[in-house]
Formats: C-alpha cells, structure tokens, sequence
C-alpha cells in the first residue's frame, strides 16, 4: 500500500492540477497490477516524505493491530491514518457481496461460531511489561 501523486487535468478548462490516491499492489494471476483504494483528493495535508508511515499504520489498523506508542509530534499522522481506516473500512462495508452466478447477494451474511474452539494465533497487544520498560527507556533509567 502507498500514496501517489497523480497528474490530471479539467477538460472544460485545462487546468492541470494533481490528486493524491492510496494504491495497493494486487497478484492477478501471474501480472502484478496496481488497483486504487481510495481517492485522497488535491489538498493531501502530509509531506510527500512522511507517506509511507500513515500506510504503514493503515496495515496496522486494518489488520486490528493497537499502536504501541503513540510518539509526541506524529498525532497528525495517527489521526490522518485513523481516517482514511475509518474511510475504507466503510467503503468495504458498503461494497455488495457478489454470489457465484453473478446475482448480488443478501447483504447480511450471519454464521454461527463455537466460541471454545477459538485458538488466539496472533495475539497483538501491549502488555505491562513492555510499557514498563518503553517507559523506563524514555524516562532515562
């Protein structure tokens, strides 16, 4: 996943002007292809130097990972990742599910789940220890 800049202009007045959009690379069978996620629009308020940690951050929150540390100066970065999250996961959640034969199907898609046969694989949180010990670090101990 990452930033582009894209170059484009009006046709009614020739304007040219560029946009910003988030882009993710995509296997199609053996052809990489880059597919748009989402228009981020003219004014992207970031340094294009800093585009790749909001990305990297997206991955963290699309996958369910919590920050570790939210680090003082980088809250512009943590709130503009938070949105564009936020954007995708309700473009994803708006997107109607396509069945086999091509016919759009029900929206709602409710399966029962064994909750005592659940097995935490990739468990991601900040334990006390860890917090302790940033703390103990950044403090100077």
């Amino acid at each position: 996943m990452f930033i582009r800049c894209t170059p484009t202009s009006r046709s009614s007045t020739s304007e040219r002007y560029f946009t910003h959009r988030l882009v993710a690379s995509v296997r199609v069978g053996t052809k990489v292809r880059q597919r748009t996620l989402l228009k981020l629009g003219r004014h992207f308020p970031l340094d294009s130097a800093l585009w790749s940690a909001p990305c990297v951050r997206i991955d963290e929150i699309l996958g369910g990972q919590m920050a570790w540390v939210l680090v003082p100066g980088q809250e512009e970065l943590e709130s503009t990742a938070q949105r564009i999250a936020a954007q995708l996961l309700t473009r994803k959640s708006e997107a109607p599910a396509v069945s086999e034969g091509g016919k759009l199907a029900p929206a709602a898609d409710i399966q029962s789940l064994d909750v005592d046969s659940l097995e935490l694989v990739r468990l991601r949180s900040v334990g006390v220890e860890h917090l302790g010990l940033w703390a103990k670090g950044h403090v100077g101990f």
